[in-house]
């Protein structure tokens, strides 16, 4: 299903205590997935766990340009797809519970290192 990853810059504090040591203008990141909600249509329903909550907002139908505007605010847009994850084990690897491991979790990422917003916008945009 299509995917929006929005990485913002944690301006109002609303992030993590410790995101003003991430790389500036890359403290934040929310997911939006397309949904198609059987037979009403398909809408942008935003996840976000800012302030610590999980966090679930319906925001637009799926014509509607989001991507664009969230890019107007000058946030930037990864426009993807998530992947099925296929664990290799049975045990769940190490996830926290922050911005990042949960947009990997959304998208169906296991990159080990990726543990912040920039590395995160990194291996989407790289194609892995």
């Amino acid at each position: 299903m299509r995917a929006l990853v929005i990485f913002q810059h944690d301006e109002d504090g609303s992030g993590s205590p410790w995101s003003e040591w991430l790389r500036t203008g890359w403290q934040h990141v929310a997911v939006c997935v397309e949904s198609h909600a059987g037979g009403v249509g398909c809408w942008w329903v935003r996840i976000d766990t800012a302030k610590g909550d999980i966090g679930f907002t319906v925001v637009a139908p799926t014509e509607f340009d989001l991507a664009n505007y969230y890019r107007s605010f000058g946030h930037t847009v990864v426009e993807t797809e998530t992947r099925t994850y296929h664990p290799t084990w049975k045990l769940m690897p190490l996830a926290y519970l922050t911005c990042v491991g949960a947009a990997k979790r959304i998208l169906g990422i296991r990159g080990w290192f990726v543990v912040t917003p920039w590395r995160l916008h990194q291996y989407l945009t790289k194609g892995q």
